[in-house]
């Protein structure tokens, strides 16, 4: 299988409504189904944009740290943050493509949880499982190729995974939870895949 080096990121349209942390419509479902799964620790919400899950599990008592490289975007989510009383969000702008052969660290066995949605990165892949404490868990939901074929989304097929590539870029990894298909989501139907996997 062929490996994409370089930007393989979506850029999602964002909705200039704020978003509510208790507002479901704006969750991916597959977190909202799966959130009693979840170890109750750190969070690392990486490509977080305005923070929507981060808000989300904030409100749940999880402290929260949010990457992404839109430095308005995360000034708009602290301000969301603050207005709902949420002091467990943290922030950090940092742009992990800037050197495709050297990701940046994003530490080592610090986050209980690590969430994914809609952003595709494959040479990030080794920081996220260091970064992951051992017990602790991966969330990840993105586009399949299938989406760009039948609903033309995303425009590049770099930004898709291949049929069961997620597991392969997780390997090692013990699968809690793996689905391909046609999902429901925040902004309609997609053909994504989803995983929840633990460290050992």
């Amino acid at each position: 299988m062929n490996r994409i080096e370089g930007s393989v990121g979506v850029q999602l349209i964002r909705s200039r409504q704020p978003i509510a942390s208790t507002d479901l419509q704006h969750l991916s479902p597959f977190l909202v189904d799966h959130l009693s799964r979840l170890p109750h620790g750190t969070v690392l919400d990486v490509a977080t944009g305005r923070g929507r899950h981060a808000l989300y599990l904030a409100s749940k008592g999880f402290p929260v740290h949010g990457i992404d490289r839109d430095t308005d975007a995360l000034h708009e989510l602290l301000a969301q943050a603050q207005e709902a009383g949420l002091s467990s969000i943290t922030t950090e702008s940092i742009d992990l493509e800037v050197n495709p052969q050297h990701p940046p660290d994003l530490g080592t066995t610090m986050y209980d949880v690590i969430l994914v949605f809609f952003y595709l990165y494959r040479p990030i892949f080794p920081q996220l499982i260091k970064a992951l404490k051992s017990g602790g868990v991966i969330m990840y939901e993105t586009f399949l190729l299938d989406n760009h074929i039948h609903r033309q989304h995303p425009r590049r097929t770099e930004f898709c995974l291949e049929t069961n590539e997620l597991l392969t870029l997780l390997q090692g990894l013990r699968i809690l939870h793996y689905d391909e298909g046609d999902h429901a989501g925040p902004s309609g139907r997609a053909f994504t895949a989803r995983i929840l996997a633990r460290k050992p």
